[in-house]
């Protein structure tokens, strides 16, 4: 059913014409995300980085490191499917100037839309499953991501700098 494209991203074998997501899928995501090394898996109903729509099911383990980026052309949005995640922005200096949790048990706020060019992280505050959407083709360049964050290799300071930040806002 599913092409696996490295270790965190799945797509949907070509010749299927009707993509969708059920309660098995959401277990099978999560169980990838807990086995990968990177915390996090990815089936996408898109069929490759050229559409012009990215529609994916991300699972990530609790507090997965996404470092805060902001994309110059692109809006993002978030519909929480699985557990509880926070998503942070922030100003060009790195100041939280928005948080807003997202919890499936809860339904109190289900989803969010960030709009192009703001600084933005998620995090996971628990193992959750979301699905985000946002306009294509990827193009990795009109990703920035923050100076002002840790980078990904250096999980020491990932983990003291997502403590720093849950910190300021829960």
């Amino acid at each position: 059913m599913f092409i696996q494209e490295n270790s965190d991203v799945y797509y949907y074998s070509p010749e299927i014409q009707l993509k969708y997501l059920d309660d098995s899928m959401i277990e099978w995501v999560m169980d990838k995300a807990e086995a990968s090394s990177n915390g996090q898996a990815r089936i996408c109903m898109h069929s490759n980085k050229d559409d012009l729509v990215h529609e994916m099911f991300i699972a990530q383990k609790k507090h997965k490191y996404v470092r805060p980026h902001k994309h110059i052309e692109k809006s993002e949005s978030f519909h929480i499917i699985a557990g509880k995640l926070i998503i942070l922005l922030f100003d060009c200096n790195g100041k939280i100037t928005s948080s807003i949790i997202l919890d499936a048990e809860l339904k109190e706020s289900l989803f969010v839309r960030i709009e192009r060019d703001v600084f933005h992280m998620p995090i996971a505050l628990t193992n959750v499953v979301f699905h985000e959407v946002s306009n294509g083709p990827f193009i990795k360049e009109e990703c920035v991501f923050a100076s002002w964050a840790p980078e990904v290799d250096d999980k020491d300071e990932c983990n003291i700098y997502i403590d720093k930040i849950l910190g300021c806002v829960l």
